[in-house]
């Protein structure tokens, strides 16, 4: 919500937070963007939503405008959520600053103990502060979700923490599948995918290369193509063993899909109708 200073981007606002309600959205973490209008503008808007505003963090002075955690109920899980925003002053909002992040968590998780099954971060700073909170709290967290840089991607293993970058401005959603049936480290089902896909990759490259051997004469380049063969071979060994290993007991999984909001995916008339008014100007046809 970059630059609200009238009444027309306030009201943008509030559709933003209470469309975000409506399409199940229960808590988010009080990042930059959402501040530019000042943290007073943005709880009372989120009161009057389903959404819950989380920063464990953020302050004016001793006073923390938003609620650290909050614990939900998913699929009989019990979830703890811990909200954190930009640590250092902002620059929208004079006199609010954020507090270093790995500490504001460390205080929230006292907080939760013996409160929930999965604990997951809701960090709006940046990747780098993301990677620091996986690296630090390993053991204490499970997931961390950032959402303070544009940029999205595959979740990435950090010392048993997963983190994940979860784009920005909403112009993506992403579904993350869990498996909780275990208490190991968490195995990405999408990188034993990727593993499978290079293994078919060497297999074609190893074919052709035995192919070119049979069929040359020339022998320089036939003993080239028997040293090519053999380290090819040697990998393809190497990454059939990583492709077929299975998940260990105990382990958890996760899967993560993303879909793109753009043309190829069909608009709901009604949000659209909202929307426009906000966005008299888009034309992308759907």
């Amino acid at each position: 919500m970059p630059g609200l200073v009238d009444d027309e981007q306030r009201k943008r606002a509030a559709f933003v937070l209470q469309t975000m309600g409506e399409l199940g959205t229960v808590a988010m973490a009080a990042g930059a963007r959402d501040l530019n209008a000042g943290p007073a503008f943005l709880a009372d808007t989120a009161r009057g939503t389903k959404v819950s505003v989380l920063s464990a963090n953020l302050r004016e002075g001793e006073k923390a405008w938003f609620p650290g955690s909050t614990v939900v109920v998913a699929g009989g899980t019990r979830v703890a959520l811990i909200g954190v925003s930009p640590a250092g002053p902002l620059p929208a909002v004079k006199g609010v600053a954020g507090l270093p992040v790995v500490a504001a968590v460390k205080a929230e998780l006292e907080k939760l103990k013996g409160k929930a099954d999965l604990v997951v971060v809701l960090a709006a700073c940046s990747y780098a502060d993301a990677l620091q909170l996986a690296q630090e709290l390993k053991g204490q967290v499970d997931l961390v979700l950032e959402s303070g840089e544009a940029r999205q991607g595959a979740a990435q293993q950090v010392d048993g923490n997963v983190v994940i970058a979860s784009g920005e401005r909403g112009r993506t959603v992403g579904q993350l599948q869990l498996g909780l049936s275990g208490k190991g480290a968490w195995v990405d089902l999408d990188q034993s995918a990727r593993e499978k896909e290079l293994l078919n990759s060497l297999d074609l490259r190893v074919a052709e290369i035995a192919r070119r051997l049979a069929l040359t004469t020339d022998a320089p380049a036939k003993k080239e193509l028997q040293g090519t063969l053999a380290e090819l071979t040697q990998r393809r060994k190497e990454q059939a063993r990583r492709a077929n290993a299975a998940v260990a007991p105990g382990a958890r999984t996760l899967k993560l899909t993303w879909v793109m909001l753009d043309a190829n995916l069909g608009d709901d008339p009604e949000l659209k109708k909202k929307a426009m008014v906000f966005e008299p100007t888009y034309a992308a046809p759907h």
